[in-house]
């Protein structure tokens, strides 16, 4: 898996791991930097040794639980050490609306960016499906139906697929 969070090394993030490399914790320990933001989509022993890591004065954002269960962290033990914890279950529908309004502005001004990884065609969809199981992609999987490219006083035509689609067979 070395090599996958590839994209999160950008805008300001020292380091990043893959949580299925047996040596995660102790690659984040090595690095000459403070370790103070977990974005957590994984929950459970996972997310909980995520928290262990954290320094002082250090964030953590829950916003997933592919694991199936959220982490075991107690809002005063986290208190405790100085770090802030989001929760996004626990989070009021205003909010939440605040969350969304926020996220929107920043993706309008370039700060935030959504990363799609692979473009699927629909018939390819059990293969995406697979990989997004298997927990082998970042960022989004986008399906895409069919396109037809209707040409004046012509017969409709498929476009050929754009890069990053998943070829038959993978």
């Amino acid at each position: 898996m070395p090599g996958r969070p590839r994209w999160r090394a950008s805008g300001g993030t020292h380091v990043a791991v893959a949580y299925l490399d047996p040596d995660w914790p102790e690659r984040v320990r090595a690095q000459p930097v403070a370790d103070d933001l977990v974005l957590d989509g994984v929950g459970g022993a996972v997310a909980r040794r995520a928290f262990e890591l954290l320094d002082r004065g250090g964030r953590r954002l829950s916003f997933g639980l592919a694991s199936g269960t959220w982490a075991d962290i107690d809002d005063a033990g986290a208190q405790r050490r100085g770090i802030t914890v989001v929760w996004q279950q626990r989070a009021t529908p205003e909010e939440l609306r605040a969350f969304t309004e926020r996220a929107l502005t920043e993706g309008a001004t370039g700060r935030l960016r959504s990363v799609i990884e692979q473009r699927s065609p629909i018939e390819h969809a059990a293969e995406a499906h697979a990989e997004i199981e298997a927990r082998a992609t970042d960022g989004k999987t986008l399906p895409e139906g069919r396109r037809r490219v209707v040409k004046p006083g012509g017969a409709a035509t498929s476009p050929r697929a754009p890069p990053g689609v998943l070829p038959p067979g993978r």
